[in-house]
């Protein structure tokens, strides 16, 4: 105020008061350019601007909202607890159903495993009733052979 600052030069008002007048004109003047300049320089540097003016979008939106705003309680376990526990469970839910997928995969699998081993049996048994087939043909044809030559 221009009372503090008369009180800080009182010899120099009593002998020049329209001179002090002045002189504290232009020193305020200069602050306040100074402090604007400070600002803006802040501002630029800080992109205030931009944030700021989030900010204001932020507040007109809570505006239309019905609802109470939230509050930490004072309790960090219960603010943590309330504010993970929907993500974890929507973590644990779309867990969940790739394990589902994965078992009915699994199932599949074990299923085609069984089939392919089912068929790997038939063939082993047809290899060895062809095996047995052949051992037999070639049995009945060293007897026939045995046969031919015997009666030279």
């Amino acid at each position: 105020s221009y009372q503090r600052f008369t009180d800080c030069y009182k010899r120099f008002y009593q002998l020049q008061p329209e001179m002090t007048q002045r002189i504290y004109d232009k020193f305020i003047t200069q602050l306040q350019t100074s402090i604007w300049e400070e600002i803006s320089e802040i501002k630029q540097e800080g992109n205030l601007e931009a944030i700021l003016n989030a900010l204001d979008k932020i507040v007109e939106e809570g505006k239309d909202c019905k609802e109470p705003a939230w509050r930490p309680s004072g309790i960090p376990e219960e603010d943590l607890r309330g504010a993970m526990a929907p993500y974890l469970l929507q973590q644990r839910d779309a867990l969940q159903r790739r394990v589902q997928k994965q078992e009915a995969e699994n199932r599949q699998l074990a299923d085609a495993v069984l089939a392919g081993r089912r068929q790997v049996e038939e063939l082993q048994l047809q290899v060895q009733a062809r095996q047995q087939a052949w051992q037999a043909l070639h049995t009945e044809q060293r007897e026939l052979v045995a046969v031919l030559r015997e009666p030279e």
